[in-house]
């Protein structure tokens, strides 16, 4: 099972005594997977220039402004400093009650993925793939931290429909779906909600054994890129995958931490406060994409869900030193790694 365990505790490089380059822009230069900053930090870690997926361009025409976004995690801690005035509902499908706050002892999986897309810090430069998007907080934990079931899953897809999410968010998988839970995601992809899957963090080909929620067609599954530019190592792949985003392969990207409540800061050799971290694995590509959707939407509100998913493969950034078919696809690469500022502009002109 995959469930919540997308995310990789990391080594950390010590901070290069090498003299930066530019002005470091408070946190922006370790948000690698937004824009590329030349600095000590990304000499030392050797962040491709191209790694970036251009959100830093893309906000210049949006922000995700009103779009509704539900995640479907574990836990949250809702008073985070990034994004806790961005936050319109709650629900804990596992307590029937609105607390989806984290627990002592468990990991709070959701504040990270959350933080990826609605982080909106100005006084530390934090921003997430849709700072302005209005976020709804599905939680299917309780204090039993048991894994989530058919019934949980499916409880979690209608809740965030009554609340009114355009788009979903799951860093999450079984590798196994089940004909209930796909029937579900297939009636909500059909009511014009977009669905959004992580891949997984095992190096599998999905192709072989598996039948993942994230390479059902209804959804757009996500695999994983590295500061280097190129498909994470670690990253699931197969033919249903539809888009590579930032994941991180020896530094992690750059997002809010569970500490800013209860947990652990992975921050060593760099300045940052116990409210961020570095983590990696696809459970942060997929909020990325999901950010990205948002902006889509803000710019053409009557994009279906196929019309996105077809957006973001067709604008795709090529990477690897990989061949792709006639189609633009390759099995461990899928369509690229998604272009944001690219998909933004077309959603506007399609």
């Amino acid at each position: 099972m995959k469930y919540f365990l997308f995310f990789i505790s990391l080594i950390f490089l010590s901070c290069s005594n090498q003299q930066t380059q530019v002005i470091d822009n408070k946190y922006s230069v370790y948000q690698w997977q937004n824009q590329f900053i030349l600095s000590s930090f990304s000499q030392t870690n050797n962040i491709n220039s191209n790694a970036n997926i251009k959100l830093n361009y893309a906000h210049n025409i949006s922000n995700g402004n009103g779009i509704k976004i539900a995640i479907i995690d574990g836990n949250f801690d809702i008073n985070h400093t990034s994004y806790k005035n961005s936050i319109i509902a709650t629900y804990n499908v596992k307590t029937n009650t609105t607390d989806v706050s984290n627990k002592t002892n468990i990991s709070s999986h959701g504040t990270m993925t959350l933080g990826m897309l609605a982080s909106n810090d100005i006084e530390n430069k934090v921003f997430g793939s849709a700072p302005r998007a209005k976020y709804i907080l599905i939680g299917t934990i309780d204090k039993n931290d048991e894994e989530i079931s058919d019934q949980v899953a499916i409880d979690a897809f209608y809740k965030a429909e009554e609340l009114g999410a355009q788009v979903i968010s799951c860093s999450w998988g079984t590798y196994q779906v089940s004909d209930s839970v796909s029937n579900v995601i297939n009636e909500l992809y059909n009511k014009g909600i977009t669905i959004i899957f992580a891949s997984g963090n095992d190096g599998y080909d999905l192709d072989s054994i598996y039948n993942d929620e994230s390479e059902l067609s209804s959804v757009i599954g996500v695999g994983g890129s590295s500061e280097y530019n190129n498909k994470a190592t670690y990253a699931n792949y197969g033919s249903n995958i539809d888009i590579l985003a930032p994941a991180g392969e020896n530094i992690g990207v750059f997002t809010s931490d569970e500490r800013d409540d209860k947990g652990e800061n992975n921050n060593r050799g760099y300045d940052i406060n116990d409210n961020y971290t570095f983590e990696r694995g696809t459970s942060f590509s997929a909020p990325s994409v999901a950010g990205v959707v948002a902006l889509m939407l803000t710019q053409n509100k009557n994009l279906t869900p196929s019309q996105i998913r077809e957006i973001i493969i067709s604008t795709a950034q090529k990477i690897g030193n990989v061949t792709y078919n006639h189609n633009g696809f390759n099995k461990e690469y899928a369509y690229g790694k998604i272009d944001a500022l690219a998909a933004v502009i077309k959603s506007k002109e399609y």
